[in-house]
């Protein structure tokens, strides 16, 4: 009895814990500036600490190569001597084919000395040179990530989780821009690394197995490679892996500034120009060239209005920003943040979008004075001018001698007995350019609905536009529904970037609520099934 209420007690426990991880944190952008196409990204002042601009600061992503960082600064830090030789093991060459590595790739037994090693992973992001570098610090990968782990809770990283010292895919391998600026930040303050992560070139000398390998700065900008020119960049580190994207680390000095500025999940054509237009912003802003931006935090429901045709929903509260569809006027949108009351930030099932804050108002502020004078106006109207036609109009093709009956005995009872037959009388004020619709309460103005859906067959496709990729042309069109039908369920319609279906402006809450049922009634089944056949099996033991 008193192991099974122990084991209830654990189980609710376990429920009451994590349930909050079933629903998605939303992070704010910090003064976005630029239309930056990366998914996440920060510009980060190390002296002062200060954020100039980011957007998903703090979510999780995949770092890719960028995980070197972490691992020349343990390596540094615990490295007692810089000349000593290391012995390549076969452990650490050993490597997926697509993995990248020297030119030729260093062999089992290969001897270099310890700095020729650190240059040729941070350089040449060469993986085996990550795993030696692991093994002859800690003896294992598996130690040597610990002590990752261990250094990055020491800067201040609070989502940051390491397995492996190259950054090849493993979903429990993650951390977030504010996290990898801060560790970027750290180990810049080491000059052995500082060295290290702004050096454009360098030469590992001829080896017991190998002749001289020349090693290049994978960061373009940082190795000055023609076209990738931004000023002040001094230092950095480049990522890639199908399930991270493009990640880039790069830090900058203009006027005596250092600016650090990290991207992760960015696009194969835009990273680089990400990262230019990303701290081309930041520089305005700290010279005071740039407005900052103040973001007022309300969690509220809004309405489109006074809008010719709907209000534009943007990746970014800029009109720069490519634009993802059109909302209909008197469609219902969450807010949860508002910009000068001029860009106010969308949440669209988990996403975060923007709109022009002068073409939605609060759901209560909505003027409510349309509700009672235009239906009072319309109601009196209908009966009077309608009940007397009709008469005459059926009086043709009647017997004359039952339309004096009707109009004497039946006349005081239409207003009540006929009004559910007048519908087919009725089109007239249907076909008005606008009408009035009642939404939670309050009345607003609908013309014909306005819904963003994808073409047959579209796919999202990247348009460069003066050296910069957006996902203009990505499929998207407008269609308007005039079916009434359609126009109520689409009156608080949002959109899904990710695959172009329509949900509803409330499903962020909807699916977190549905989250958590899901996730306690899984806990629950668990619990029923080990309280119940745990002791069976107790008892199938002693017997």
């Amino acid at each position: 009895m008193k192991q099974r209420k122990s084991l209830r007690i654990l189980f609710l426990c376990l429920i009451l814990g994590l349930l909050p991880v079933a629903s998605r944190t939303v992070y704010a952008d910090v003064n976005p500036g630029v239309g930056a196409v990366s998914v996440a990204y920060i510009v980060y002042n190390p002296d002062n600490g200060k954020v100039i601009c980011g957007r998903g600061l703090d979510e999780v992503h995949y770092p890719a190569s960028i995980t070197k960082i972490m691992t020349a600064l343990v390596a540094i830090e615990h490295c007692q001597d810089m000349n000593a030789v290391v012995a390549f093991t076969q452990s650490a060459v050993t490597l997926p084919a697509d993995s990248s590595k020297l030119h030729p790739k260093a062999k089992a037994g290969e001897q270099m000395r310890f700095e020729d090693v650190l240059y040729g992973m941070f350089l040449a992001s060469a993986n085996e040179c990550a795993n030696m570098l692991a093994e002859y610090t800690a003896g294992s990968v598996e130690a040597f990530a610990a002590m990752m782990n261990e250094r990055a809770a020491q800067i201040g990283c609070t989502n940051t989780h390491f397995v492996n010292a190259h950054g090849l895919h493993d979903p429990q391998h993650y951390t977030t821009p504010r996290d990898m600026a801060l560790i970027f930040a750290e180990a810049m303050k080491n000059p052995v690394f500082h060295k290290l992560a702004s050096t454009p070139s360098y030469v590992i000398p001829r080896t017991n197995a190998n002749a001289a390998r020349q090693l290049e700065m994978g960061h373009r900008i940082v190795a000055g490679a023609p076209g990738y020119v931004c000023e002040g960049v001094f230092a950095g580190k480049t990522g890639k892996t199908p399930q991270a994207g493009r990640t880039l680390v790069t830090e900058a000095n203009r006027f005596g500034v250092n600016l650090i500025c990290v991207i992760m999940q960015g696009q194969e054509a835009s990273f680089y120009s990400d990262t230019i237009g990303l701290l081309n912003y930041a520089y305005d802003a700290v010279a005071g060239n740039i407005t900052q931006t103040n973001w007022t935090y309300s969690e509220e429901d809004v309405v489109v209005f006074n809008t010719n045709g709907g209000v534009n929903l943007r990746m970014l509260p800029t009109t720069d920003s490519e634009i993802i569809g059109r909302i209909a006027e008197g469609t219902v949108l969450h807010r949860i943040a508002v910009w000068d009351n001029y860009w106010s930030q969308i949440n669209y099932s988990g996403q975060i979008y923007y709109v022009a804050s002068n073409y939605v108002k609060p759901v209560a502020v909505v003027p409510p004075t349309q509700a009672p004078t235009d239906p009072p106006t319309e109601a009196p109207t209908d009966p009077p001018t309608q009940a007397p036609p009709e008469p005459p109009t059926q009086a043709p093709t009647d017997p004359p001698t039952q339309a004096p009956q009707e109009t004497s005995t039946q006349a005081p009872a239409d207003p009540s007995t006929q009004a559910p037959t007048d519908p087919p009388t009725t089109p007239a004020p249907t076909t008005e350019p606008t009408t009035e619709e009642v939404i939670e309460g309050e009345t607003s103005l609908s013309p014909v609905s306005v819904v963003v859906i994808p073409e047959p067959g579209a796919t999202t496709a990247a348009v460069e536009t003066e050296g910069e990729t957006s996902e203009e042309g990505s499929g998207f069109s407008i269609k308007p529904v005039t079916d009434p039908s359609e126009s109520t369920t689409e009156s608080r319609a949002a959109l899904d970037p990710q695959n172009g279906e329509i949900h509803s402006a409330d499903s962020a809450k909807i699916r977190k609520w549905m989250n958590i049922v899901m996730f306690a009634m899984v806990a629950i089944f668990l619990f029923a099934v080990i309280t119940e056949f745990l002791p069976r099996r107790k008892r199938n033991r002693r017997g």
